[in-house]
This record gives structure tokens, sequence and C-alpha cells, in this order.
């Protein structure tokens, strides 16, 4: 594959990628709220208070700029690292609720009413992951300082 070929795909998956993170931020913010999402928090059983209330007000905030910014392409390393961190940290909760047979709505993408589909949600997070990785790999050595 040539060079513009994998620029033209990093860019196609980097900005799906984007898409994902800002409307998953967005319908935690502006739709269900920070309040429900705390609660998913704490439904997962990981952290207790105060931490659990640390992460449902952050997480959204980190997602919404990690978005923007595979959208526009600026700190596109730092975005994919950040993207990929959290991926990291969503497969471990999922995974830990699967394991721990919890009964779980996620609140991945704000207020749901369904509980999770451990098999299918742990597939698509090892999607997103592998998209997270093209990403960082397909975007090539970062520049060194004073070069062109």
């Amino acid at each position: 594959m040539n060079n513009e070929a994998k620029q033209y795909l990093r860019t196609i998956i980097q900005v799906a990628l984007g898409v994902l993170f800002v409307y998953s931020s967005g319908m935690k913010l502006f739709v269900s709220g920070l309040d429900a999402f705390l609660k998913d928090v704490g439904n997962f059983e990981i952290v207790s208070a105060p931490l659990d209330m640390l992460v449902a007000y952050s997480l959204p905030w980190l997602e919404l700029f990690a978005g923007l910014f595979l959208i526009i392409d600026v700190l596109r390393r730092g975005a994919v690292l950040a993207a990929t961190g959290m991926t990291l940290v969503f497969i471990a909760a999922i995974g830990s609720g699967w394991w721990r047979g919890l009964d779980l709505h996620c609140g991945c993408f704000g207020n749901s009413i369904e509980a999770v589909n451990y098999p299918v949600k742990m597939a698509l997070l090892v999607l997103q992951l592998l998209a997270c990785l093209a990403v960082w790999f397909l975007s090539g050595k970062p520049r060194q300082a004073g070069q062109s």
C-alpha cells in the first residue's frame, strides 16, 4: 500500500473514531446527563465515592476532546493515545462486569435501558482498539524537532 493510500485510510479511521468519541461524550453530557452516568459508573462497582464522581464527571470531557482532536487532526498522537487508553479501560471494566456476572447498563452512549450484551460489547471494543492501533501505526514515525 502506498503512502497516500495509507494516509487516506488513516484519515477515514481517525475521523470515524473521533465521531464515535464525540457522540459518546455528547450523549453523556447533553442528553442523559452526568448524574445518570455517575449512577452507571457506580454500577460497575470498580471505584467507590468520591472516585466514581471524578470518573463520571471527567471521562466524558476527555472523550470529547480526544474525539475533537482526532476529527480535526490536532495533536493526533496524543488524541489516539488517549482514545487507546480509554478503550483499554473500557475493555477492562466491561470484562470485569462480565466476569463478575453483573447485570449492567454501561452508559457508553448515555442512558441505556437494555443490559449489556457482553460478547457483542467486547467485540465492538476490540474493533475500537484495533482502529486506535491502526491510526497509531498508519501515522508513521513522529517528526523530530528541527525536521521538516
